[in-house]
């Protein structure tokens, strides 16, 4: 089989050879195909390395073609086809994926950047390579690199989080989130930057951080103890001192804290805390704005505490 698999690799199968070598596939076991099909990949590689971008795009596409042309009826031989499929496409991808991220030929996403996505519903901890950590709420997008980009350390988001940034002062933190640069030096805050809403708010408690507008281009540094709002759709930066900072990262203790919420506000973050949708019902009932402490961890005490507040008593989501 070497012989024939070594044709196979360099793409001179005659149509007879083809299905012979289809026929010997189909009486070895799924290691003995491995093991013939990898005897020579390394071999191929250094021959082709030169080209790598075009003889991998077109042993894929000859791959699919042939597997197509050889589907027989008979489940256990398209088992051995698919099996050899697999063999050579998985180092395949491998190399691949190597070979274009070190020359950087990559058209998707950034091949060197990471992510951590929440659902709704969800949270999780983020350990970036610097020493960083990030706690992501709910419908949270983190994208970071393993490694500095021009000298620093880069992070797109989208969503809420709370960052603790690691001191580094030859290496600067830059948040990109919607329409506004975040500079960071050593700081703990919380950042949110939903995409559907209108605004991005930074709520600092410690450290310093410098906004700089996409729109403006105007800069504007922050001190512990104060909040920043960024209107999206004009680029202005209004800071405000907030006596209740806290409250700004108080879902990471597992509450939702509500000051004179509308029920459009109250809706919302219901859904985003606990990832429902509630029912048509239960938004005619909030009638009025709330003033309150919610879990964010236990619907059933939320559902209970709404229920006595608004008077309802009927299923609070769809």
């Amino acid at each position: 089989m070497d012989d024939l698999n070594r044709k196979y690799i360099n793409d001179n199968l005659t149509p007879e050879e083809l299905k012979k070598l289809r026929e010997q596939v189909n009486t070895l076991s799924d290691e003995e195909i491995g093991d013939a099909m990898l005897k020579d990949w390394d071999e191929f590689l250094d021959a082709r390395s030169c080209d790598m971008d075009e003889s991998l795009m077109r042993m894929k596409a000859d791959i699919d073609r042939r597997i197509e042309e050889s589907r027989k009826p008979r489940r256990s031989a398209w088992i051995k086809v698919v099996s050899l499929a697999a063999t050579i496409l998985l180092p395949l991808f491998v190399v691949a994926t190597v070979y274009l991220y070190l020359n950087g030929n990559y058209s998707g996403t950034d091949p060197r950047q990471s992510h951590v996505i929440t659902a709704k519903g969800e949270r999780a901890k983020v350990m970036l390579p610097d020493g960083s950590e990030v706690s992501l709420n709910s419908d949270s997008n983190i994208g970071y690199y393993a490694d500095y980009v021009d000298g620093k350390r880069k992070v797109r988001f989208t969503g809420e989080a709370y960052f603790n940034v690691s001191k580094d002062a030859d290496h600067p933190f830059h948040i990109t989130v919607q329409g506004l640069e975040i500079v960071v030096k050593g700081t703990s805050f919380n950042l949110l930057a939903r995409p559907d809403d209108d605004f991005t708010e930074v709520a600092l408690d410690n450290g310093s951080v410098e906004l700089k507008s996409d729109k403006t281009s105007d800069a504007v540094s922050l001190t512990p103890g104060h909040v920043a709002l960024v209107d999206r759709s004009t680029g202005d930066i209004s800071v405000t001192k907030a006596d209740d900072i806290a409250a700004r990262s108080a879902w990471l203790r597992h509450e939702l804290i509500f000051v004179n919420a509308t029920p459009e506000e109250l809706v919302s973050r219901i859904e985003d805390a606990y990832g429902i949708t509630v029912s048509s019902a239960v938004k005619s009932a909030l009638n009025d704005t709330f003033t309150g402490t919610l879990p964010s961890d236990d619907l059933d005490e939320a559902y209970a505490v709404l229920s006595r507040v608004y008077g309802f008593d009927i299923p609070i989501y769809i």
